[in-house]
């Protein structure tokens, strides 16, 4: 009874999370992914969360099929959802994806390819049930092992001696078998896609790796660059101009940067400002103490202080990935030392990204059909759906 009360709890507080988790290796394009679960407790709870954890994670069954039909068809709508309601983010993962592999991974266990998959599920549930039941059994127990699982604890001092004795405890119960690296092969995406939604309006895109903006790793002034681009040219003339409800313009630190354009009634014209933008940053007569507005503004973000278990579950995911320790002092740095000069010069990466970054629209069938000549790609992930 006790624990059915606390799992109601759990449920219903909605502090908990298990889900994937993709951790980067600092400074190269390798990645693992993880199966990580989290929580939140009361310090008299530590022990029940493990016990509960446990329960979720390797003792849940699989044999209702109704109850798994029903799930699957909630995932199924809900993703569809999601996708029609931010297919431009969609997109992004995409299409970065192509030289960031991590981001592939990820657009295949959350986009388009994740979407395929649930209908091949939902039809198989319908034909062979038990294979579906058989296939998650399976899934289920290659995750009862303790090989390369990290316990990351983030509270009271005091009872990290305490949350040890549980956490050891939850992987004692584990099996201790090796664990072959995979290597995955992702379909790439083409240079300029389009994806067909229900929507009346467009959002353009552009992005680029850092191998396509031809520089050599992100630095924090980039972000303060990103400020000028939107705040001097993508936003008079996408918005004021053009009719574009607002510009999205953000340096990945990760995979590189992207430009898109939201609610937007336009396409050719959203990327012929694209393509405009590099002349217009080389020539721009920027002064120091207006560049400097821009730079406090970031510096400020880089400033501002987490909280104390996000900030240590951040901290320890960092380390996981070798991040360096004063990486954030290194980005604030970078942006102190942002001249004019500087801001000219970054019309490069403006010029690579307009001309080499991948390019993606996402719209109506009738929209998308009027500029059918500028695609590769046309996806209609949803054809013949109701």
């Amino acid at each position: 009874r006790c624990r059915k009360i606390y799992r109601s709890c759990f449920k219903r507080n909605r502090k908990y999370d298990i889900r994937q988790s993709l951790v980067d290796s600092y400074g190269t394009k390798d990645y693992h992914p993880y199966l990580r679960a989290g929580w939140i407790s009361s310090d008299k709870d530590l022990e029940k969360g493990y016990e509960l954890l446990y329960e979720l994670l390797f003792e849940t069954q699989f044999d209702n099929i109704e109850d798994l039909a029903g799930i699957i068809e909630q995932n199924k709508i809900g993703l569809k959802n999601m996708i029609n309601s931010s297919a431009y983010n969609t997109m992004r993962y995409r299409l970065l994806g192509a030289e960031t592999p991590m981001y592939a991974y990820y657009s295949y266990c959350t986009g388009l390819e994740f979407y395929e998959f649930l209908k091949q599920v939902q039809e198989l549930i319908q034909t062979a049930p038990e294979e579906v039941t058989r296939k998650l059994n399976e899934i289920r127990d290659s995750f009862h092992n303790s090989t390369n699982a990290i316990s990351i604890y983030a509270g009271d001092t005091t009872l990290v001696g305490r949350n040890r004795i549980f956490s050891n405890r939850f992987f004692a119960k584990l099996d201790q078998r090796p664990v072959e690296p995979v290597k995955y092969a992702f379909e790439e995406p083409g240079r300029w896609e389009a994806i067909v939604v229900d929507d009346t309006m467009q959002y353009n895109g552009v992005v680029g790796s850092i191998e396509t903006l031809g520089i050599e790793k992100y630095t924090g002034d980039l972000d303060a660059v990103a400020a000028v681009v939107s705040d001097l040219y993508l936003i008079p003339m996408l918005r004021e101009t053009y009719g574009v409800y607002t510009p999205l313009h953000y340096y990945d630190s990760f995979s590189g940067a992207y430009m898109i354009s939201y609610q937007d009634p336009n396409i050719k014209e959203t990327f012929e400002v694209y393509e405009a933008l590099p002349d217009l940053l080389e020539n721009e007569k920027l002064d120091q103490e207006t560049l400097d507005g821009y730079i406090l503004s970031v510096y400020s973000m880089y400033a501002m202080p987490e909280g104390e278990l996000s900030g240590a579950i951040t901290a320890a995911m960092s380390y996981l990935s070798g991040e360096p320790g004063d990486l954030k002092v290194q980005h604030m740095e970078a942006l102190k030392s942002l001249t004019p000069e500087m801001v000219q010069g970054y019309a490069s990466i403006y010029r690579n990204l307009a001309e080499s970054g991948r390019r993606f629209t996402v719209g109506s069938a009738s929209a998308i059909r009027e500029s059918e000549q500028l695609y590769d790609v046309i996806l209609r992930p949803f054809a013949g759906e109701e």
